[in-house]
């Protein structure tokens, strides 16, 4: 008898050419999987095929680009009757909510990578709260309720009691779980990265773009700039250590908005701030090689695929969250959560890059090795084995 591939719907609100984390380990995982001979894989997400630059084979659904946020809002339609053997669920936008609902209706196997702290973000962002206090009202009333749901648990609790499986990308997060009161299975898979290629731009030419001297040197940050990534805690950093350094820059790579733009104004700092904003990948590794040192002050990362990159790019790397630390004690260094003390630590840990040292990142976990794993967990949630 012919053994027929398993069908695998990936549900997610956000995909490459976005920088974020999920979009791009969603795309480093799925193009992984796509190797595999016994799966099948289709993504559903909210894009226009103009912006398209995913790899991945994808059924695009309805969405609009939201004003002040830098994502398109997708909307999953509940006719929508899908025919896979598995569900795998990476955002709790729309999209990736419908493709609950769709695995609830179908008794199809459902699996939730739990990408997002939410009890960190929804201090944040009024939409998370919004949503999840429409979704608690709206289930007490009987209204779409999750399988299983009990009104003694939270919105978070009944949304995981109806998941099969939930896969943490780290430690940190099966922890969280925990203290949410997960009552699902729950495996730690580290998520895998896009391989960043070799620079498409030299040292030199990121100096002179960015108008600095030879020796100055660069702090660098990589991803969104928000008030969930502990942003004012970096620019206030900065302001102590250009104090002391007045020939350091810090270059902030990634989106951001006018609440960080004015709290550069009023550091003072805005001469030695540089702003490239959200760079293709070839950049990035130039920048991630013209490097001093990366710091990553957000205590709120599930997965932190910027500390992979750094480390692989072989940047001094210093970190505020002891999760992040923890683990890793010779590739990364720890720093208190305070502008004076986290500016010391990153004056002491600058390098001097070498233009002469070959491009040849290693990545841990490898995409491979992650799309096997995840292939075993879905066979055997789809009772293939």
């Amino acid at each position: 008898m012919t053994h027929r591939p398993i069908r695998l719907g990936l549900y997610s609100d956000t995909l490459v050419p976005r920088a974020d984390g999920v979009a791009v380990s969603l795309e480093a995982a799925g193009t992984a999987l796509l190797e595999l001979d016994d799966l099948e894989l289709e993504v559903v997400a909210p894009y226009k095929s103009k912006n398209n630059t995913s790899a991945l084979p994808i059924r695009s659904v309805p969405g609009v680009d939201l004003w002040g946020r830098d994502y398109r809002l997708g909307t999953c339609l509940p006719g929508h009757k899908p025919d896979y053997d598995v569900i795998h669920v990476h955002t709790l936008g729309p999209v990736g909510v419908g493709g609950l609902y769709a695995a609830w209706r179908r008794k199809i196997p459902l699996v939730l990578t739990w990408h997002t702290d939410i009890e960190a973000y929804q201090r944040h962002y009024a939409e998370i709260r919004l949503a999840i206090w429409t979704a608690g009202r709206a289930w007490r009333l009987g209204v779409g309720a999750p399988r299983g749901y009990q009104s003694k648990c939270t919105e978070v609790q009944n949304l995981l009691r109806a998941v099969d499986l939930v896969i943490a990308p780290t430690a940190k997060v099966e922890h969280s779980l925990n203290e949410l009161g997960c009552e699902a299975p729950t495996a730690v898979l580290p998520s895998p990265t896009l391989p960043l290629p070799a620079p498409s731009v030299s040292t030199d030419e990121i100096r002179q773009a960015l108008r600095l001297g030879a020796s100055d040197p660069i702090v660098l940050s990589v991803g969104r700039l928000s008030g969930e990534k502990n942003d004012e805690l970096l620019l206030r950093m900065f302001a102590e250590l250009v104090a002391e350094r007045p020939d350091a820059c810090l270059v902030l790579v990634g989106g951001y908005g006018g609440r960080v733009t004015q709290l550069i104004e009023d550091l003072g700092i805005a001469e030695r701030v540089r702003m490239p904003g959200v760079l293709p990948r070839s950049e990035l590794a130039g920048y991630y090689a013209a490097a001093s040192a990366v710091v990553i002050c957000s205590v709120t990362e599930t997965q932190s695929l910027v500390a992979h990159e750094a480390e692989a790019a072989g940047c001094p790397l210093i970190v505020v969250d002891p999760w992040l630390y923890r683990g890793h004690e010779a590739t990364r260094t720890f720093a208190p959560a305070e502008p004076r003390g986290l500016a010391g630590v990153v004056a002491r840990s600058f390098r001097t890059p070498d233009p002469a040292r070959p491009w040849a990142p290693r990545y841990r976990p490898e995409p491979r090795e992650h799309a096997e794993k995840l292939l075993a967990l879905y066979e055997q949630l789809a009772g293939r084995v």
